[in-house]
């Protein structure tokens, strides 16, 4: 059957023709239009073949061959330029089948950090007493909430070395990762020093009253938490690494290795310390992820190899780094104030009545 193109507005149209007739020189120069190639691992096959497909209807629109360089070039693939639609059934790549192959699994490394949380809540219901419980959800929200505030960490860090990768540029994303993970065990130290003194002592007290029989087990649990600040962090920006080169699998094992530490820690732990138990499974369950993260990236070398490269990572990425992180951290604190203003207004509220004590 023929294949109706659609029309090219003007714009398009001028740009299309000003990069055939451009010289190679110029091409260069300005990162005109040029014909697509396999050695792009940024996109997915049916990308690529997308892409193929609208450079040859150009072509064919205005009528003119393919750049000279192309058919000087020997390409070390051959780029499959047929449509998507056009593939039958299984024999070429499937939108679907690849973009559910990289999100399902990227679905689940994301929901693993709240699933500890989560498993932390079960065992506290099923072995200890209903009042632990009761003063558990405020430790758990606060520890969960500065976790959310770090993730802009994890955002950024994805930002920077996709676009690193994407230019081929080796050295740059090792330099981005490597500032990533000196702002994650920054800010993770100062969390931990902030849950050890008294920051978090009177971030607790604004959502339990210190009063409250269980507020040192629900501040033990805190203190617990917060002595994984800094794994959990850089077990964050290492996922964000490895999103950012396409790798799934790695963040998966770690999220499984996760979750069985957690699982047996809590019924080894929870019974005999309860609330500090809990928080101390968790703990060691980030330290676990982390350290499968960590040798994926040793051998992977997502990382610089040498000290000169992790201290300038120390400094002018850093600092871009943090540039890019404060807008996000700004807009993340906007959506956690809000909720944490409910949370207070509805503890202060039952607190005056009597039900809260």
């Amino acid at each position: 059957p023929e294949i109706v193109v659609a029309p090219v507005d003007d714009e398009k149209e001028a740009a299309a023709r000003r990069a055939v007739r451009t010289t190679d020189a110029e091409r260069r120069k300005r990162g005109a239009f040029s014909a697509p190639s396999d050695a792009n691992w940024t996109l997915f096959a049916f990308q690529k073949s997308q892409e193929a497909a609208v450079y040859d209807d150009i072509l064919d629109f205005l009528n003119v061959d393919a750049p000279d360089e192309k058919k000087a070039e020997a390409p070390a693939k051959t780029v499959d330029r047929r449509r998507v639609t056009d593939v039958a059934e299984g024999e070429g790549p499937s939108m679907v089948s690849e973009l559910s192959a990289f999100t399902l699994p990227l679905l689940l490394v994301w929901l693993s950090s709240p699933l500890l949380s989560l498993v932390d809540t079960a065992s506290v219901g099923a072995l200890r007493a209903t009042s632990e419980l009761a003063v558990l959800g405020p430790a758990c929200a606060l520890c969960d909430n500065a976790a959310f505030l770090c993730t802009c960490l994890g955002i950024v860090t994805t930002g920077a070395v996709s676009r690193a990768m994407a230019t081929s540029d080796e050295a740059a994303a090792r330099t981005a990762s490597a500032a990533a993970m000196a702002a994650a065990t920054l800010v993770g130290a100062c969390l931990t020093l902030a849950a050890f003194a008294g920051p978090g002592a009177g971030a607790l007290g604004l959502f339990l009253p210190r009063q409250n029989p269980f507020f040192p087990e629900a501040l033990g649990y805190v203190q617990a938490r917060g002595l994984s600040f800094v794994p959990g962090l850089l077990l964050m920006v290492l996922q964000s690494t490895s999103l950012a080169r396409r790798n799934v699998r790695a963040p998966l094992r770690a999220a499984a290795y996760s979750a069985c530490a957690n699982l047996a820690g809590d019924a080894l732990l929870v019974p005999r310390y309860g609330l500090v138990g809990a928080a101390a499974a968790t703990s060691v369950a980030q330290c676990v992820a982390f350290a499968e993260m960590a040798r994926s990236a040793v051998v992977g070398r997502w990382l610089p190899g040498t000290f000169r490269s992790w201290r300038a990572a120390a400094g002018a990425p850093l600092r871009r780094l943090a540039a890019r992180g404060l807008p996000v951290l700004a807009a993340l604190s906007s959506k956690t104030s809000v909720l944490l203003g409910l949370s207070y207004a509805a503890a202060a509220a039952a607190t005056g009545r009597g039900q809260l004590a």
